[in-house]
C-alpha cells in the first residue's frame, strides 16, 4: 500500500518454467533470463475494500519463449469495480501486442449480486468481446452462481455461450456448462 488508498504490485515469472521439473525451472530463471514482468498501480477506497472497490492499471511485458513458442510482447490492462449495497459491477479492458496472446483487444463487463441465498453466495452475469487476429470477433456471455456451502467449501455452477469461438472456428457458437469445486484447508 502506498498510503491508505493507492497500491502497487509487481511481479516476475520465468517464461521457460517447467512445472514438472522445479529444479530445472530454478536454473532457467537465473540462466535463461526470459521473464514475464508486470507492474500494477491502483486505487482503492481502503485496504479492507481492495477486492470490491478498486481501479487499477497493469502494464506487462513477456520475453520470447522457445518453450512456449511465443514472441516477445507487451500489454496493458484496466480494471474497475465498485460495491453498491449487494451489487458489484465491474469493467475490464485490455490490449496486447504479440507474446502469443489470443486476443489483441478485449473488453468485459458484468455484475455480481452478493448474498443471494446466503451471506457468501454470489449470482453473476458477464459478457466479453475479444478481437482475434484473422477470424471474426469472439463474443462470450456467462451466468454463474457461487454457493458457499461452508467457509472451506464452494461450488460454482456456470453456463457460457460463445459466439465465433476463436479456438473452434468450425462452429458459429458453442455452449459450455460447468461446475467448479473449491476446497480450502
Amino acid at each position: 500500500m502506498l498510503g491508505s488508498n493507492f497500491f502497487v504490485i509487481g511481479g516476475i515469472a520465468d517464461m521457460n518454467s517447467e512445472p514438472s521439473d522445479p529444479l530445472e525451472t530454478f536454473d532457467s530463471f537465473f540462466n535463461d533470463n526470459k521473464y514475464f514482468t508486470s507492474v500494477e498501480l491502483g486505487w482503492t477506497g481502503s485496504q479492507e475494500q481492495i477486492y470490491t472497490n478498486n481501479v487499477h492499471l497493469t502494464l506487462w511485458h513477456a520475453d520470447e519463449s522457445a518453450v512456449q513458442g511465443t514472441d516477445d510482447g507487451w500489454g496493458v490492462n484496466f480494471s474497475a469495480s465498485r460495491l453498491y449495497g449487494n451489487w458489484l459491477p465491474f469493467l475490464r479492458a485490455g490490449y496486447s501486442e504479440d507474446a502469443g496472446t489470443l486476443f489483441e483487444k478485449s473488453v468485459s463487463t458484468g455484475v455480481g449480486y452478493l448474498g443471494l441465498g446466503g451471506a457468501s453466495n454470489t449470482l453473476g452475469i458477464a459478457t466479453n468481446w475479444g478481437d482475434v487476429d484473422d477470424v471474426d470477433d469472439q463474443w462470450m456471455s456467462e451466468v454463474y452462481y457461487l454457493w458457499a456451502i461452508v467457509p472451506q467449501l464452494e461450488l460454482t455452477f456456470n453456463y457460457q455461450w460463445i459466439a465465433n469461438p476463436a479456438l473452434n472456428t468450425a462452429e458459429d457458437d458453442i455452449s459450455v456448462a460447468g461446475i467448479r469445486v473449491r476446497l480450502t484447508l
